[in-house]
């Protein structure tokens, strides 16, 4: 059973369907639907999904549906908890991260969006347990036919490490990479940020999500990102960057935003050793010679 959880609990550190419009908002954004799931006979929120499947083989359900809303009459509550086999952490994803053998597709997490919205705005309470965060992570990426992979056009990353015990606004913006309308999102809420051992205890209510269409917010939008690539992604020894800038900077940080590693002047296609990182999700930046960010994603450090 180890075997499905690990490469789950990944999914955290990568990081509600959505309508066909110009300015598309998530489904059931207040959490007010909800269906039960074959097999786990387990409810979750309309268009979106958990691990409730997990169910079946002796799993605790880690989201659930809870009264103490901020509107209406429902909101989700994520909750990370102990498992038979390995901790599990409170996980909504926009797209079933799980296959018909209950083994991770994350190509499953990725749905249909064409928006381009400047943040999102939604209301949380949380109680991370100690040295952990709750978090937020959305990535919009639009398909590419000459490498037959996704390009990633934007991306947000929010946590959370404090204790907020009322109903609280956050607001998360949009780092844009290029100018190109998205075709997929993929959308993840956890209670954890470590991919390996997540803490217990940890919890985060979530209510009434809304992206905010508003071109003069963007934090980023460099089409020189389009031209960046590093490989692999989750590492154990060593990642290679491509660019085409004229100097590349390389930053990395960890789940407390503390810089754990930098590199000046990246060579493109060099790989670079990170094997003295720890395991665990960290946030990767590469900046440019004005020293404006072309690059933010998250790096997975495995062993």
């Amino acid at each position: 059973m180890k075997h499905i959880i690990y490469p789950i609990l990944m999914l955290v550190a990568l990081q509600g369907r959505v309508a066909a419009q110009n300015n598309p908002q998530p489904m059931n954004p207040g959490f007010e639907g909800w269906n039960k799931r074959a097999l786990s006979y387990h409810e979750e929120p309309v268009s979106w999904f958990t691990l409730s499947p997990l169910k079946q083989f002796g799993y605790p359900s880690t989201c659930v549906k809870t009264t103490d809303a901020h509107s209406g009459n429902y909101a989700i509550l994520l909750e990370t908890k102990a498992g038979p086999f390995s901790d599990i952490p409170g996980i909504l994803t926009s797209g079933n991260m799980l296959g018909a053998d209950n083994q991770p597709d994350f190509d499953h997490n990725f749905i249909p969006f064409n928006g381009r919205p400047s943040a999102l705005h939604f209301w949380f309470k949380s109680t991370p347990a100690p040295n952990d965060s709750v978090l937020c992570s959305v990535v919009l990426t639009k398909w590419n036919s000459t490498t037959m992979q996704r390009d990633t056009v934007a991306e947000l990353y929010w946590q959370n490490k404090q204790e907020i015990t009322t109903y609280t606004q956050t607001s998360a913006p949009f780092i844009y990479y290029s100018n190109e309308i998205p075709d997929s999102m993929s959308f993840l809420f956890s209670t954890s940020t470590d991919a390996y051992t997540p803490a217990v205890g940890s919890r985060l209510f979530v209510d009434d999500l809304l992206l905010v269409y508003n071109p003069s917010t963007f934090v980023h939008n460099n089409p020189q990102a389009s031209e960046i690539n590093f490989y692999p992604n989750p590492t154990h020894e060593s990642i290679t960057i491509t660019h085409k800038l004229n100097q590349a900077d390389l930053h990395i940080f960890d789940v407390n935003g503390k810089e754990v590693f930098t590199l000046p002047y990246v060579v493109s296609g060099t790989p670079i050793l990170v094997n003295k990182l720890k395991k665990g999700v960290y946030q990767m930046t590469l900046t440019n010679e004005h020293g404006i960010t072309v690059l933010n994603s998250n790096l997975i450090i495995t062993y």
